[in-house]
């Protein structure tokens, strides 16, 4: 029997109400595919933007942060303040993000969906500018392309459903250590793949 770490199970830093979290469904009993994240958009904000977990594995740590989709991001990244509260290293070399200025470097980080225990995915996130108005979290096409993001009017409100495809996340509860061992493997060859391209720019 495989033991969750006890940093995914909900202790986090910081706690979202569920009630945040929209499942769009008139009966609240209807059934939810674990790999199914919906959220209700608030009507006053101008993008999306939703809750997400990140996380470090080892030591323990984690946050829930307020993420914003950005579709036009084709790498995601992270606050200097989060990595910092996570304990996760700066590392990599730095790169340029459109008018934000320069990156001090990236940092492998983990995540996961609010409501989610089951499943988890690893990216290499670079850091923002360490400046005031900064997303906590942006979730970029290295994220997106894991899966559908579909985004719908529902009653009169704006409502967004991400499926993500289960073979790219790790499982807590299914696999087992060999298999959470290629998942590994195959997020730092991933990454590795990321960063090689960056160093040719």
């Amino acid at each position: 029997m495989k033991k969750i770490p006890k940093s995914f199970g909900g202790s986090g830093i910081f706690d979202v109400p569920l009630c945040k979290i929209c499942w769009f469904m008139k009966d609240v009993d209807a059934y939810v595919p674990d790999n199914v994240f919906r959220y209700e958009l608030p009507s006053e904000i101008g993008r999306i933007e939703t809750p997400l977990r990140v996380l470090n594995l080892s030591p323990q740590r984690e946050m829930t942060v307020n993420a914003v989709w950005d579709t036009g991001a084709t790498y995601s990244s992270v606050a200097p303040w989060v990595a910092q509260r996570l304990e996760l290293p700066a590392e990599g070399m730095a790169v340029s993000i459109g008018v934000g200025g320069p990156v001090g470097g990236s940092t492998s980080i983990c995540f996961a969906f609010p409501g989610n225990k089951r499943y988890a995915a690893l990216v290499e996130a670079s850091w923002l500018p360490d400046v005031k108005g900064v997303p906590d979290f942006i979730i970029g096409l290295d994220i997106i392309l894991m899966g559908e993001l579909v985004l719908r009017s529902h009653g009169g409100k704006a409502e967004m459903q991400f499926t993500f495809d289960t073979s790219r996340f790790i499982d807590f509860e299914g696999d087992d250590s060999e298999t959470t061992m290629r998942k590994m493997a195959a997020f730092h060859e991933q990454l590795r793949r990321t960063w090689a391209k960056f160093s040719k720019k």
